[in-house]
């Protein structure tokens, strides 16, 4: 409130008590006016409330009992679930365990017959090598008739053998006796020869016993490098075919000779064909003068046609010991003779039959 100033009038705070509590009561007055005036009204619908209370509690009631009976089916069936998941795993266990087993069961039956295929290939194999072994086993069979069969042959051809053999061997005794006979014969010839030679005091010569050969040095016979005989030459030639002439008139010697070459031979020293000629003309002067000796003369014809002439040249050496050349002694006349082996070749020729 204001004063005629416009100030404000300082309030009393009982009156404002006083209004406040005044106030209230009115408030409590028109609270109680409302509440007894609806209290009937909620005692109506309490009553009513109440009834459907009731209701509900009975249907509540039954629905707890319906409840606690469902409930206890829920546990059981929870329980019975549980069961269930537990034989679920169970079996989900064995089920694990067996496709375990039917995977090895599949592995082993793999092998099984894998081992059954390579039993069946092996069977097969061996039924081969049987059979290759019933052929090979009748091929010895047949081998062995054959080996039978060859070797009574064998000894058929033993016996034959045996008995060529020892035909043989009586040819060979006889060759080798006809090979000392006449390895003996031609020994006599030869000394014979060199008796004969000593005595008539030869000059310039040598003989080969084994080669059968009378070896002249041309120094003796020809001047260096010539054909033509010397006189001394001529002289030893003649003394040389008397004593050969002689011993050959003896019928023991003269049936052993077929032949008597007389050989030219030189040195290497000078050309080739030089060489070759020399000897030649050499070969031939000899022969021709032995041929006109008047010891050959006198001689039967079959004893002149038994010598014939031959050069060599520088082909047939004679060699010093250090394999070098011995000029001297290649420069010769060899009258070589020509033994007989018609008696022997006939052995020779019936043993290579």
């Amino acid at each position: 409130m204001y004063d005629e100033n416009g100030k404000p009038i300082p309030e009393d705070p009982w009156s404002s008590i006083v209004d406040l509590m005044s106030a209230l009561v009115l408030v409590l007055f028109l609270a109680v006016i409302f509440f007894v005036t609806n209290l009937s009204e909620a005692s109506s619908a309490l009553e009513s409330e109440r009834a459907v209370m009731a209701e509900k509690s009975v249907i509540l009631s039954d629905t707890q009992n319906k409840l606690a009976t469902a409930n206890a089916q829920n546990l059981d069936l929870i329980a019975r679930e549980e069961r269930l998941l537990s034989d679920k795993k169970a079996l989900e266990s064995k089920a694990a365990l067996l496709l375990a087993d039917q995977a090895r069961l599949i592995k082993e039956q793999e092998k099984l017959k894998a081992e059954q295929l390579a039993l069946l290939q092996e069977r097969s194999e061996l039924k081969a090598q049987k059979d290759q072994l019933l052929g090979d086993k009748s091929k010895l069979l047949g081998d062995k008739n054959k080996l039978l069969g060859d070797k009574n042959k064998l000894l058929g051809d033993k016996a034959a053998l045996t008995n060529k053999t020892q035909a043989l061997n009586a040819q060979v005794l006889k060759l080798q006796a006809a090979i000392k006979e006449a390895a003996a014969q031609r020994t006599s010839l030869m000394n014979q020869l060199e008796s004969t030679f000593n005595q008539k005091s030869t000059q310039g010569v040598s003989l080969d016993k084994e080669g059968g050969k009378i070896i002249l040095k041309s120094e003796v016979l020809f001047p260096v490098g010539q054909a033509e005989l010397t006189a001394e030459g001529k002289k030893n030639l003649g003394k040389i075919s008397a004593a050969l002439i002689e011993v050959l008139k003896e019928s023991e010697f003269r049936a052993q000779v077929e032949g008597i070459m007389i050989e030219g031979h030189t040195s290497q020293a000078g050309p080739f064909r030089k060489n070759l000629e020399l000897s030649a003309q050499r070969s031939m002067h000899t022969l021709q003068f032995l041929l006109s000796l008047p010891q050959l003369k006198k001689s039967d014809v079959q004893l002149k046609r038994l010598f014939f002439a031959g050069a060599f040249g520088e082909s047939r050496p004679i060699l010093k010991k250090n394999g070098q050349e011995d000029e001297v002694k290649s420069r010769r006349i060899e009258i070589r003779l020509l033994f007989n082996q018609a008696h022997i070749k006939g052995l020779t020729d019936a043993l290579s039959k």
